[in-house]
């Protein structure tokens, strides 16, 4: 990785994506791969797990293992320092 892509990738929207299917991860990420940095999470208590997160956008499974997706929105909206 060149000092460009570090500086392109620090000025990019961060996007976490919490998702148990690693398969979907990989096709979003190619997709959005230009626009957006994404970081993948396979649970939200993973998510919650990480202090100090700041992404702009939250792309969240709402059929997920343990927490349902539906069910985490306001702990990731209390979570969230924006």
């Amino acid at each position: 990785m060149n000092l460009a892509t570090i500086v392109q990738q620090q000025e990019m929207p961060k996007m976490a994506l919490i998702d148990d299917d690693p398969a979907f991860f990989h096709v979003v990420a190619r997709m959005v791969a230009k626009e957006v940095c994404v970081t993948s999470f396979r649970s939200v208590e993973d998510y919650l797990s990480r202090p100090n997160l700041n992404f702009q956008l939250v792309g969240l499974d709402i059929g997920l293992p343990g927490s349902s997706g539906l069910d985490a929105i306001p702990l990731l909206r209390d979570a969230s320092p924006h």
